[in-house]
């Protein structure tokens, strides 16, 4: 019957958020990020990446050529030298011609084999601004490239930006984006106006492609899977120049064979050349396999570079033709997870669960929305099902994986509880809400944090994580004790109560900071 009654959820959680979805989309505008010259396209790039990935925002990097800057040049909104200027109100006056709501300004720098983001989201309204930074570095020398590096920094300010200036919550995953950091600046692409998560290319990208090759004698296909084998080898040893080199000869002598040209994609993204790559995948998609498992493949290497929209044709394509097709289905749900519509992806997941009722994978999935929304109840119905599928008893440790983004989920919620806490007490200090009207949130906020501890209090951490894990059970039971003391002194108007709550809140911040520490340490080996 909880089954039964989670799926049920599931399907009515896409009309539960019709209101939210009818509320108008933040604009925000990014300027190029300034600073160090090798970084700063990459950071540009990974700003908007991060934006787009949640799909709650509208995105448009600023370039002079934009057709609306043009368009208020002409009418006289701004003038030439205003899209010269970096002055505050230049750049207000460009934004609101541009109709965003908020522009982002960003300098990153390098700290010895450190990366530093500093940002400013500035409110066009109003002109409030809200400052943010984030820093990475390896854990040790040489241990992460600086691509990871910038991504982690702007996914950092992203997530703050959306959580404290919009209120919502970031995306559940990273953007899937291959920077490239070269030491002179890309070339300027086309001009464009606002972009959105999942733009489809446009008809002439659709289009390019290389004519049906003719057939191939045999010592060319022999050939090319000698090159292929050689690919892989040198792919294997980490060499994805030579790997792609060998690739590329092995395509142009079998042209028609997609798993290569996949193969090759691969190679192209790994080596941060998104443009070669997604030529390449335009080609695969125009030869159309009809292996279910290459179209798969096809499929989530078009969601990889960034080409969303036709990796979604090649999904609801597979699925028509099976709509049984289990891995493609959860496939299909990522993508729309990704492209920031978790409710559709729900509904997916959950139609997994009814074609395979005894894989466990669906209701990972399942675990994995429900605590990223903060529905821990239902996360927890998912994963009993999970233990019971796998043949595990209720103390058995969740695999790292599915940990880590539960856990993940659960940091979201346990510092958005607590921001939650303290906005409601300082908007009572400031009378800018009755005590009736503080009572009433900061007993809602107890019934949060109670289901929150008993979240963690249901899951068992894999071995390396134990230690970590004590200390946010530790940390969400003692929060929750302090919304009750809080909860306690309205009723009451006893001092003590209040004096408990800050010291509870105080030590609840204390061991999440020790977790988190736990966690640093584990990543760096130590």
């Amino acid at each position: 019957m909880r089954i039964a009654a989670l799926l049920a959820s599931c399907a009515t959680l896409l009309a539960a958020t019709i209101a939210a979805k009818a509320a108008p989309q933040p604009h925000v505008l990014v300027f190029p990020v300034q600073g160090d010259a090798a970084l700063a396209p990459a950071a540009t790039q990974a700003l908007k990446a991060s934006l787009k990935q949640g799909n709650t925002v509208l995105v448009t990097e600023f370039r002079p050529d934009l057709p609306s800057l043009r368009r208020a040049v002409v009418e006289g909104l701004i003038t030439r030298s205003t899209l010269e200027s970096e002055d505050p109100e230049a750049r207000r006056r460009i934004s609101a011609a541009l109709e965003a709501d908020f522009y982002l300004e960003s300098d990153i720098l390098t700290r010895e084999d450190a990366v530093a983001l500093r940002a400013e989201a500035v409110q066009v309204s109003t002109g409030r601004r809200f400052p943010f930074s984030a820093e990475a570095k390896p854990a040790e020398p040489g241990g992460a490239g600086r691509e990871s590096l910038v991504l982690s920094v702007a996914g950092t300010v992203v997530s703050k930006f959306m959580t404290e200036v919009l209120g919502t919550l970031p995306p559940a995953a990273p953007p899937r984006v291959a920077l490239t950091i070269r030491e002179t600046p890309p070339a300027t692409q086309p001009s464009g106006e606002k972009e959105t998560p999942g733009t489809p290319a446009s008809p002439a990208e659709e289009t390019a492609s290389a004519p049906p090759p003719p057939a191939m004698p045999q010592p060319d296909r022999q050939e090319s899977a000698t090159l292929a084998r050689q690919a892989e080898s040198l792919a294997a040893a980490g060499d994805f120049a030579g790997a792609i080199q060998a690739m590329r000869q092995a395509v142009n002598l079998a042209p028609s064979d997609v798993s290569l040209r996949l193969k090759l994609a691969g190679y192209y993204t790994r080596k941060g050349m998104t443009e070669e790559a997604a030529a390449e995948l335009r080609g695969a998609l125009l030869l159309s396999p009809d292996e279910p498992a290459s179209r798969l493949e096809l499929a989530r290497q078009l969601e990889s570079a960034g080409l969303q929209e036709q990796a979604r044709q090649v999904y609801e394509a597979l699925l028509k033709e099976d709509p049984k097709n289990t891995e493609a289905r959860l496939a299909y749900g990522d993508l729309l997870w990704n492209l920031g519509k978790p409710d559709d992806a729900a509904l997916e997941y959950a139609q997994a669960a009814r074609d395979a009722p005894d894989a466990p994978a669906p209701y990972e999935r399942l675990a994995r929305l429900f605590a990223s929304r903060g529905q821990f109840q239902n996360a927890m119905i998912s994963l009993d099902t999970v233990r019971r599928l796998k043949g595990q008893g209720t103390d058995g440790p969740l695999e790292p994986s599915l940990y880590r983004s539960l856990i993940q989920s659960f940091d979201i919620a346990f510092y958005r509880q607590r921001d939650a806490m303290d906005s409601a007490g300082r908007d009572y200090q400031a009378q800018r809400m009755t005590r009736e009207d503080y009572y009433q949130k900061v007993r809602s906020l107890v019934t949060q944090l109670e289901e929150l501890a008993e979240f963690l209090t249901e899951i068992s951490p894999p071995a390396q994580s134990v230690k970590a894990h004590i200390h946010r059970r530790l940390g969400a039971s003692l929060l929750s004790q302090a919304a009750t003391s809080l909860q306690d002194w309205l009723v009451t108007g006893e001092d003590s109560r209040r004096t408990d709550s800050e010291r509870f809140r105080k030590a609840a911040e204390d061991e999440m900071d020790a977790a988190l520490a736990l966690d640093r340490q584990m990543r760096s080996g130590g």
